[in-house]
């Protein structure tokens, strides 16, 4: 097993004690390191693909534990990987298809469309593995060579050299290194950078050629007279050009085309920390372990071949066979006088009386040391990383409940949604900004966009649920609601409101259900029949209407009304019970 050689870092650690920091708030990275691994934002980011592609030994280690029958350990795997992939699948689970534009249909069309443009419905996976992994993920949005199109393009974190952000995460200065090589003829080639600095409290966008490597000096990149660096491109970054400037070259728009979206800043880690970055330690403990157990699984002397004393044909000696060199184990038996057969091309020894294929090692019962193994992962990596325990969903005999499991895994929950909630957030930001370039380039299908001042761009999605509930516990959940908030009438407003919200309601939704309270009430104090009155919405049709469920379905001849016990006060507002086994 050469899949696993201990920590992974560039280079040797001096000692324990090292943190990655920067110089400010800006993200520029200075020589230190995080524990030994990691010197700069670059090594920093090949560090952490490291981790999350170190699998080949787990997979190597799940298939000897199956071969040998140990029950319950199949699933051993790298836990940065798995945990990698659950936030991918979550981030991206449904994510286009609950897009709300209010019931804008033609600003959900444009946006479908710079999704096509793209092909961001396939790349999606890996903007959310690089906000996973490495904590930061960017996006820049540009047209095409032909001007005809608006895309998104993803930036490796590794390309952007130096950033300041205001207090809104928007960015106000950015520069981006990124290196090509030119062809000189016969062969070679010369390393080349193209350096782009956007600056928005100058207005100004250039960009430069060079050779003078990606942590350059800006003053050396700008100093073209020794010809080591030519200027490509110069812009304002305005909409139109600065006062006291005839002319010039202005880029029609006054932000960056930058999306930049952290998850887990700190004042020491301002480009955000991975989802797995604060386990590395018992990451490296695990593959410890692991590499030890493959050592005892895997050993290069791996059987005998021994021969019974008197047995006929003669006394012949036991023989070593080595798993690394069997070609040369085979021809030293066959001239110790062993037998060896060709059986469809593969040589075998042809095991004679009283012979015998033995271990060289007794037999081990590795089952103590991957229970060890699983409780390492229960206590030291799950309780750190709890979202690892939504595998664990697979080890009940029966599913939970949506409502079970969303209790139970409340802290899991959070912390996906709240990244999840980042993630729809810089997706918002990128439409917004690729809709106003389509724009700005009178792109056909995009003349009617609005202004992004006045609201025009406003989008959203819809909330997600990381564990769905049924439509039986979807009714029961509503009808409980609806018999508090009828308990509610008697009280204050503010107290009922105050209800909903703690139940997470949104204002929108706490509005809604205000609403038809209070007109139920006018009707009350007005003396109607609420027999005779047209037919309103009933708490519980509202309470399932703003929670965007269906319809309790009732049959009018068979249902019992549980009449509000402030019936009095309230007029129409009663809950009506389906009869048994309605869903």
């Amino acid at each position: 097993m050469k899949s696993w050689l201990g920590r992974l870092w560039p280079g040797a650690a001096q000692d324990n004690s090292f943190s990655a920091t920067w110089d400010d708030e800006s993200g520029t990275p200075r020589h230190t390191t995080d524990l030994g691994r990691w010197s700069n934002e670059i090594e920093r980011c090949d560090v952490l693909d490291a981790y999350y592609r170190n699998e080949s030994l787990y997979r190597n280690l799940s298939a000897e534990l199956a071969d040998r029958r140990y029950k319950g350990y199949s699933g051993f795997r790298n836990p940065a990987s798995r945990l990698i992939e659950l936030y991918v699948a979550k981030l991206t689970d449904r994510l286009f298809e609950s897009l709300d534009t209010g019931g804008n249909d033609e600003l959900a069309e444009q946006i479908n469309l710079l999704y096509e443009w793209s092909n961001w419905k396939d790349r999606i996976e890996e903007a959310a593995r690089d906000l996973t992994i490495y904590g930061i993920e960017w996006v820049k949005v540009e047209q095409n060579d032909q001007g005809t199109r608006i895309q998104r393009n993803l930036l490796d974190p590794r390309v952007v050299t130096y950033f300041e952000m205001d207090a809104r995460d928007i960015l106000t200065y950015l520069r981006l290194d990124t290196a090509f090589q030119i062809e000189l003829g016969s062969g070679e080639e010369k390393d080349m950078w193209r350096t782009e600095i956007w600056d928005k409290g100058a207005e100004l966008y250039e960009a430069w050629e060079h050779d003078l490597g990606p942590q350059a000096d800006e003053d050396d990149i700008r100093d073209t007279s020794q010809g080591k660096s030519k200027r490509i491109e110069r812009a304002f970054l305005a909409t139109e050009l600065p006062d006291g400037r005839s002319t010039g070259t202005v880029t029609g728009y006054d932000f960056i085309p930058v999306v930049c979206r952290r998850i887990r800043v700190r004042r020491e880690d301002p480009r955000g920390r991975g989802v797995f970055q604060h386990i590395l330690d018992p990451i490296d403990e695990l593959a410890r372990q692991a590499q030890k157990l493959s050592q005892m699984m895997f050993p290069e002397i791996y059987c005998v071949i021994t021969r019974e004393k008197g047995a006929r044909g003669g006394d012949l000696q036991d023989i070593h066979l080595q798993g690394e060199d069997a070609a040369r184990a085979l021809a030293r038996a066959q001239q110790e006088g062993y037998r060896v057969i060709d059986v469809e091309g593969v040589k075998t020894i042809r095991l004679a009386e009283g012979q015998d294929m033995k271990w060289s090692i007794p037999p081990i019962d590795f089952s103590g040391h991957v229970s060890a193994m699983d409780n390492f992962v229960r206590e030291s990596i799950e309780k750190d990383a709890p979202e690892l325990t939504y595998y664990r969903l697979r080890e009940f005999g029966q599913p939970p409940s949506g409502v079970a499991a969303d209790t139970m895994m409340a802290d899991l929950r959070d912390r996906i949604l709240n990244v999840r909630a980042k993630f729809e957030d810089a997706e918002v930001r990128i439409n917004k900004m690729a809709l106003t370039l389509a724009k700005l380039l009178q792109l056909e299908d995009f003349q009617s966009v609005g202004e992004y001042e006045s609201g025009d761009l406003d989008h959203k999605f819809k909330p997600y649920i990381l564990f769905p509930k049924t439509p039986l516990e979807q009714a029961q959940e509503a009808q409980t609601d609806a018999s508090a908030i009828t308990a509610y009438l008697a009280l204050p407003e503010p107290i009922l409101k105050r209800y909903l919200e703690e139940r997470g309601y949104t204002r929108e939704q706490v509005e809604a259900i205000l609403k038809v309270v209070a007109e139920s009430k006018e009707k009350a104090q007005a003396g109607t029949n609420a027999a005779e009155a047209p037919a309103a919405a009933s708490i519980l049709d509202t309470v399932r209407a703003v929670r965007g469920e269906d319809a309790v379905p009732i049959a009018p001849a068979d249902t019992t009304p549980a009449v509000s016990p402030f019936v009095g006060q309230t007029g129409d507002l009663r809950i009506v019970r389906p009869r048994s086994g309605a869903a």
